[in-house]
């Protein structure tokens, strides 16, 4: 008996060292998720005042995001950053109808004045606080604020930052200000949650609008808000780019803001080809972002390991023509999902 016992607790000891609760998070531009309601605020074709924008549309639409969520994991992600959303009203239509009994208990959404869509987050684990950063309208259309959701996930603080930064209509160069006057929010509040705990598990997510590789197809000419790690520029930058690495190890913060962006596993892993979760004039980008903190490879608390990340590129998610995103289009085939693929990444806890 006395052996039995010492070979149960071994056994019980080994498991509970090899076992580690998972937490999948997903960062989805769900492309003009906009409700039925006449706000005023809506784009012409989706205003159900004006536009041909109507209540099974609107159903529709919800349906079919909510099909992508379920098909995203097992159980669906338990944290889901969602960008290109009205309003809480259109959130709590796709938790309480499409979504119901997934355990969806909290959502987050700040809207910002004269904003037609904004950024919005929903949860299974418990939001602490909640704060929204100010970001400067681009002439006269404001810009999406950044959204930061404080979650416990099983005691662990997460701090989330969802984004949707000012896209290049207008160009490139012109635009890139506004990405810049965001990318100097996010590091200003980076800090000072740095201050306090140098390990903190930080996860920025969606839509910046710059990709990976902004700063090299920019030629170097001039500052984007996101730059290699491994770039020699102006101190000056400091203050308004995120530098992203592809490795670990050379994460830190001292004078500027080093992120690490999964992206570069899968461009190593596919030797760069067809590597985006957006397709422009053919080609593949990386708009989409992931962007993880030195606190998640730690291992405490909740801990990233490579691997853990994918693009959801499941079929039906992709035009069977182009094997593009099979965008959302209700004036002519009344179908799809977004322009965007969803990302995915899943976080253990240690």
């Amino acid at each position: 008996m006395l052996l039995f016992n010492k070979i149960v607790s071994v056994l019980l000891l080994s498991f509970s060292l090899s076992f580690h609760p998972k937490v999948t998070v997903m960062s989805y531009n769900v492309e003009n998720l906009f409700d039925n309601v006449d706000n005023g605020t809506e784009y012409k074709e989706y205003d159900p005042g004006r536009g041909k924008w109507n209540s099974e549309l609107f159903y529709k639409k919800l349906a079919s995001i909510s099909r992508v969520i379920k098909a995203s994991s097992k159980k669906g992600p338990d944290i889901i950053a969602l960008q290109e959303v009205e309003n809480k009203n259109t959130l709590n239509k796709l938790v309480e109808g499409y979504l119901k009994n997934m355990n969806y208990n909290y959502i987050v959404i700040v809207p910002k004045s004269r904003l037609a869509t904004n950024v919005g987050i929903i949860s299974r684990y418990p939001v602490k606080q909640v704060h929204s950063y100010y970001v400067s309208g681009w002439g006269e259309y404001p810009v999406r604020n950044i959204l930061e959701a404080d979650i416990s996930v099983n005691g662990r603080l997460l701090y989330l930052f969802d984004n949707h930064w000012k896209s290049k209509s207008g160009g490139k160069a012109v635009t890139e200000i506004s990405r810049r006057e965001a990318a100097g929010v996010l590091i200003k509040r980076l800090k000072e949650i740095h201050t306090v705990n140098p390990n903190a598990d930080i996860v920025v997510c969606g839509d910046f609008n710059d990709d990976i590789d902004e700063y090299i197809t920019a030629g170097k000419k001039y500052e984007t808000a996101f730059i290699p790690a491994a770039e020699t520029v102006p101190e000056e930058y400091f203050k308004s780019s995120i530098f992203l690495s592809g490795i670990p190890e050379k994460l830190f913060v001292s004078s500027r803001i080093i992120l690490y962006d999964p992206w570069y596993e899968l461009i190593r892993r596919l030797n760069g080809k067809d590597v985006g979760s957006y397709v422009y004039r053919r080609k593949w980008e990386t708009p989409d972002h992931i962007l993880l903190s030195y606190g998640l490879f730690d291992n405490k608390g909740l801990t990233y390991e490579s691997g853990n990340f994918r693009v959801m590129k499941n079929s039906f998610l992709l035009s069977p023509d182009t094997g593009y995103p099979k965008r959302w289009s209700f004036l002519k085939s009344r179908e799809g999902y977004s322009d965007h693929l969803p990302l995915i990444i899943v976080l253990e806890q240690r």
